[in-house]
């Protein structure tokens, strides 16, 4: 069974099964039916590891009917841990949070200290998927809690490296750098050359982010390194597809493409279709910065064609991007069809990550179709979500302002769209909506309770900013105008313009726009 666990974690997923099976043929033969749940379990583990849900479903439940006929409560938590991470992949979100919770309230009562910091850590991925990011980083915080008593540095390590993604999420750079070190030294200290990988793989993601290209390829190419020597395919192929990453951000299509052939080639040889459905959304998007849009169309229809086989949740986002390849093709129909889609699938998950950027890509199919009164109502769409999700970022001055500063795209689609049909004061509030005001929202925040909950979000308040300090509107800003005696000069920059608008002491209101 070991040896099952070891082959699965290098990503060959036959010889897992097999001695899995083996292992399982001889507890059944003896009788030992904690060693058969336990079996069973691993195996649903390995099953999840490789998308393959539906068995991984199956082999839980023998375990957990096994698990529970003999009263095995410990392992009873281990397998509904798998079944949560299982749902979670599959987009059930809520049925995950309520499979994690059975689980750790079985290890609260058994007093499980390690297990019940493992299902924490998992609580605080599904709820960073739904980008519900103060409680995941709170409930990080209560893994850490337990860990550090513990004096399990590795554990430590990784979690640290989770708290750093969750920055790097946001775009707070520097407060991910800052973690990832910190993940980083604890690994060393405890000797877990796994622990230092994977350190080192976010630190390069956080390097890249701030845009220091070098020192990024620099510790992905140590991780890589760690990873070869470990023998663990799974991770080297998620390195070749970040190390392309930083290539497309250096401008440089042939290295990216070269980087990700070779990413493709593992996951293909070890049959990770989670993986290889994701990526090849980024191979997608590189065919097109090339403008080769036929390419980039076929990669897109592959990624949501292993999506859909496997059951991934973000099918949507795959959906958006072939419609945004099919209008700029000119076949109308199957655009806005794919872009319906997309919205369709979004608010069918329910991740409102998802979900602004599905009608952020209709949006952008119905102006390049020429339809922009249906656009705007996508684009504020979009942006109501956004600015819902916003009251979720960690309150760092940096988190906050870096989480607008990663949306301006549509704040910009959607004034452009306002001024080309002669709307300059909506667009102009707008503009002022765009503006990151992380300071006011946290100043606004201050006094207000935490709800109880009992399993982490009792304390997401303490590091969530709820408060929304509103922008001044157009009338607002007249009247201020009036009362200095001054004009106020207000501008917006976009992908392709600079918008200029001005407000007069008389309150006449004027603009321009510079391309």
């Amino acid at each position: 069974d070991l040896l099952g666990c070891v082959y699965d974690g290098q990503g060959q997923g036959r010889s897992a099964l097999s001695h899995h099976h083996q292992a399982l043929d001889l507890a059944r033969a003896t009788g030992n039916r904690r060693l058969e749940g336990r079996i069973l379990a691993h195996t649903a583990l390995g099953f999840w590891t490789r998308a393959e849900y539906g068995p991984a479903e199956d082999s839980c439940a023998q375990a957990l009917a096994v698990q529970r006929s003999i009263g095995d409560y410990s392992g009873e938590a281990t397998t509904l841990d798998t079944l949560g991470l299982v749902r979670y992949k599959q987009g059930d979100y809520q049925e995950a949070i309520a499979l994690l919770r059975g689980a750790l309230a079985l290890q609260k009562a058994g007093g499980e200290r390690s297990a019940q910091a493992r299902t924490l850590g998992n609580l605080g991925q599904v709820y960073r998927d739904l980008h519900q990011l103060a409680t995941a980083v709170e409930l990080y915080r209560r893994a850490l809690a337990i860990l550090e008593p513990l004096g399990d540095r590795s554990a430590q390590a990784e979690v640290l490296g989770e708290i750093g993604v969750v920055y790097v999420m946001q775009g707070a750079d520097r407060d991910a750098v800052d973690y990832f070190r910190r993940s980083l030294e604890v690994a060393s200290q405890a000797g877990s050359e796994p622990a230092r990988a994977s350190a080192l793989h976010h630190l390069a993601i956080a390097y890249s982010a701030r845009g220091w290209y070098r020192r990024a390829i620099e510790s992905y190419a140590a991780s890589l390194a760690l990873r070869q020597a470990l023998g663990d395919p799974r991770a080297q192929a998620w390195i070749w597809a970040r190390m392309g990453r930083v290539s497309s951000r250096q401008g440089n299509d042939a290295e990216t493409l070269d980087r990700y052939q070779r990413a493709t080639e593992i996951w293909e040889e070890i049959l990770d279709r989670r993986a290889l459905a994701s990526h090849l959304n980024d191979v997608a998007a590189t065919y097109e910065n090339l403008g080769d849009d036929r390419r980039a169309l076929a990669a897109y229809l592959r990624a949501f064609k292993l999506a859909s086989e496997i059951r991934l949740p973000y099918r949507s986002l795959s959906l958006g991007s072939i419609g945004k390849v099919y209008a700029r093709l000119g076949e109308r129909d199957r655009a806005l069809e794919h872009g319906a889609r997309a919205v369709a699938e979004a608010n069918q998950v329910g991740n409102a990550e998802m979900r602004w950027n599905a009608y952020y890509a209709l949006g952008s199919i119905q102006v390049e179709l020429g339809l922009p009164d249906a656009a705007l109502r996508s684009f504020e769409e979009s942006l109501r979500i956004i600015e819902d999700l916003r009251d979720q970022a960690v309150p760092s001055d940096e988190a906050k302002t870096a989480y607008m500063e990663s949306k301006q795209k549509v704040y910009a689609d959607t004034v452009t769209v306002l001024m080309a049909a002669g709307k300059p004061a909506p667009a102009l509030e707008l503009a002022e909506r765009a503006r990151a005001r992380a300071f006011l929202d946290l100043l606004g925040s201050r006094g207000q309770a935490a709800p109880a909950d009992g399993d982490g979000r009792e304390r997401a308040a303490d590091v969530a900013s709820p408060a929304r300090v509103a922008p001044p509107s157009l009338a607002q800003l007249q009247a201020l105008a009036r009362r200095h005696g001054e004009p106020i000069v207000e501008y917006f920059v976009g992908d392709r313009a600079v918008f200029i608008w001005v407000v007069n002491p008389d309150g006449s209101f004027g603009r321009a726009i510079s391309t």
